[in-house]
């Protein structure tokens, strides 16, 4: 019996190993390997966190004068009614009544994750070749971003000197997420 007692205690430690021991050690090796996962994580989060720092004190060099600026150009909602009253100030420049406003939401964007949105804004008008020239330009020239998407010219109509226009522009805006 003094000989068999310690094959039985080693058989004993063997079977613990493998019942025990072995899966809980493959439990620790996951845990390890979560944790250095984890650790990256925490990594790569302060790294955006300190970007996030870098971009906030840009953010806040920026005068409130270029800010409205900025907003102005390329917004993050699109306001229809404040970009027809635009347009239509600069149309008042050179005696330019707007007519057959039409205004609708295209969808625009880069790839399946939408960057910018776009909106199209149509109406006709009547006057000299010089002063639609001149408000077009004065259109380019805005803070507002738009571009042409359409544009016809007729003489016009009613035997007037001059011509008749029908201009369709686009706009931009970038979605909040």
């Amino acid at each position: 019996m003094k000989n068999l007692t310690p094959i039985i205690l080693i058989v004993v430690a063997i079977g613990l190993f493998f019942w025990q021991v072995q899966p809980l050690y493959g439990v620790v090796q996951d845990l390890r390997a979560q944790s250095a996962d984890y650790d990256e994580a925490l990594d790569v989060a302060s790294e955006l966190e300190q970007v996030r720092g870098d971009l906030a004190n840009k953010l806040a060099s920026f005068s409130p004068e270029d800010l409205d600026k900025l907003e102005k150009f390329l917004p993050s909602y699109m306001d229809n009614i404040r970009t027809v009253i635009d347009v239509n100030g600069v149309a008042a420049k050179y005696n330019i009544a707007l007519k057959n406003l039409k205004t609708s939401e295209a969808s625009a964007g880069s790839g399946s994750s939408k960057v910018y949105s776009a909106a199209s804004i149509g109406f006709d008008f009547s006057t000299s070749y010089t002063n639609a020239v001149n408000f077009l330009r004065d259109l380019e020239t805005s803070l507002r971003l738009m571009d042409v998407r359409s544009l016809s010219v007729k003489p016009s109509a009613a035997g007037k000197t001059g011509y008749d226009f029908s201009i369709t522009l686009n706009t931009y805006w970038i979605p909040k997420k």
